[in-house]
């Protein structure tokens, strides 16, 4: 059986997991996500395995409710 990988644009995994795009970005550059893979014009993509890292980063501990309705575990919350 082949599985179907589905590659999603930033804004729809963001949007997927109630964070902003720039939580990704942010995230990504400390190393708590794989990289994105990048288009040739440099747009990032994600796969299941940025779904599965986001997924446990965000759900591994109590998420803390933020201002802006994003949800963050409380190791990220006070950072800026």
């Amino acid at each position: 059986m082949t599985q179907h990988v589905r590659i999603l644009r930033i804004g729809a995994l963001a949007e997927r997991f109630g964070v902003s795009p720039e939580s990704l970005r942010v995230w990504e550059r400390q190393g708590l996500i794989p990289a994105a893979y990048r288009t040739p014009g440099g747009h990032r993509r994600y796969g299941v395995e940025h779904v599965r890292a986001i997924t446990r980063l965000i759900y591994a501990s109590e998420p803390v409710a933020m201002p802006s309705g994003e949800r963050v575990p409380p190791e990220l919350a006070d950072q800026s």
